[in-house]
């Protein structure tokens, strides 16, 4: 079908598409770090998507207005047959428990695969 997923939240950048490719960016003032590309195992692909399909980024609006000072916009976007973008403030995206379990998954595989741990808040 050749979807992909594309999540960021401050340094980090990951994308994964339906083949379990993933790739994986870290900039840190301006200083970008590549990882990859890493091929997921079929489960963690298969779990991944999962949360992704859970967390129907193509119904869902993007966080309406300002987010508090200091606050982490979140992104992401979904593309198979069109383009869903969608941006949400760290205090919309961790209410939501479809959300935050992907974004938990997210961090585990930067972690495994990067060997660091991010902050993805």
């Amino acid at each position: 079908m050749n979807q992909f997923f594309a999540f960021s939240s401050g340094e980090w950048k990951v994308r994964v598409d339906d083949n379990g490719h993933l790739t994986v960016e870290q900039d840190v003032f301006g200083a970008v770090t590549s990882f990859g590309p890493f091929q997921l195992s079929v489960d963690e692909s298969a779990s991944l998507w999962d949360l992704i399909t859970g967390a129907a980024f193509d119904k869902r609006p993007s966080s309406p207005g300002p987010g508090v000072p200091d606050e982490s916009m979140l992104g992401f976007a979904l593309s198979a047959q069109e383009m869903h973008s969608v941006q949400l403030w760290a205090s919309d995206a961790f209410v939501d428990l479809t959300v935050t379990e992907l974004i938990n998954e997210i961090g585990k595989l930067i972690e495994k695969y990067t060997g660091k741990k991010p902050t993805l808040r």
